[in-house]
């Protein structure tokens, strides 16, 4: 039975690098005179390695926290930022939406004036190619009348003409024609030629016949044209126009 030796703890705790310094000594070393082995304290190493043991979970759980922790931060931001994402797409295609119906509104706007602007265009035309219609009628119409007016003339003259050479000869049908008086003319002739006068003087001689054809009244007892007659033959007139 081996003796017991009193010893004395050192107030130093061996560190666990120190007794497996001491272990691996005791077996590379076994020719040599043994040693009595050290006396290992296993409550203290337990309670180191117990520390160790503690403080390697708690680092290696603050990392994995840490870690947890950036990893929902980088999905809370990816979230936030697919979120705004969306939302920016939503306000971009409500954007375009709106822009699109304000074109179509815009468009159809314009498409409904345009239409507007061609039925007025067109009522336009359509009463001015009616008012240039009735115009034309009424031009074909009144041409129609002048050119019947001038042809009844022309035959009116012409048969006239006809009625006076006829009656008086070429000569004295073309003076009446042309309006004229002379002396010698005879009052029928004068009626031809000046037309009936607006009032007639009449005097009674005893040899002749006197009278004054007045024509071109003036007013009061004014005429611009007398023209006296001895028994129905021109001797002379007044012209005062």
């Amino acid at each position: 039975m081996r003796p017991r030796t009193s010893r004395t703890r050192s107030s130093a705790r061996p560190t666990p690098l120190g007794t497996l310094a001491a272990m691996l000594a005791i077996a590379i070393a076994p020719s040599r005179k043994p040693h009595p082995a050290p006396e290992i304290d296993w409550d203290g190493t337990i309670r180191l390695w117990g520390t160790v043991i503690f403080l390697v979970l708690f680092i290696v759980a603050l990392v994995l926290g840490m870690r947890w922790h950036a990893a929902d931060e980088r999905r809370r931001r990816a979230e936030n930022a697919r979120r705004d994402a969306e939302a920016a797409q939503r306000r971009a295609q409500e954007a375009y939406a709106a822009d699109q119906r304000r074109a179509q509104e815009a468009y159809a706007a314009d498409q409904r004036r345009a239409w507007e602007i061609q039925q007025l265009a067109e009522q336009e035309t359509q009463r001015r190619a009616g008012e240039a219609a009735a115009m034309s009628a009424r031009d074909s119409a009144a041409r129609a009348q002048a050119e019947a007016r001038r042809r009844a003339d022309e035959e009116a003259i012409w048969r006239r003409a006809a009625d006076l050479v006829g009656r008086f000869g070429p000569e004295l049908g073309g003076r009446i024609m042309r309006r004229e008086i002379w002396v010698g003319q005879t009052s029928e002739q004068l009626i031809e030629s000046r037309g009936h006068p607006a009032d007639i003087d009449e005097k009674v001689l005893k040899t002749k016949t006197k009278h004054v054809f007045k024509y071109d009244h003036q007013g009061g007892a004014k005429y611009g044209l007398r023209i006296t007659l001895d028994n129905g033959i021109v001797v002379g007139w007044e012209d005062k126009r």
